[in-house]
């Protein structure tokens, strides 16, 4: 993958994390719904930041992380 596309999701997955939780604090949704979005989303952002500091800027294949 390259940096572009992992930047991109860690921003979108980024968002939803925080805006999930000032949507909680404003009293916009409840706290076990904002549980359930930060659960879903926060390993994808957690896994893009892996790949991109893994990533080079040239075309091929990325170091394995690891299970």
């Amino acid at each position: 993958m390259k940096k572009n596309i992992l930047e991109g999701i860690m921003v979108v997955t980024g968002l939803v994390c925080l805006g999930s939780g000032l949507a909680e604090l404003a009293g916009l949704i409840s706290q076990w719904i904002a549980a359930l979005v930060l659960v879903v989303a926060f390993p994808f952002f957690i896994i893009a930041l892996g790949l991109w500091c893994r990533a080079s800027q040239k075309e091929g294949d990325y170091p394995f992380l690891g299970y």
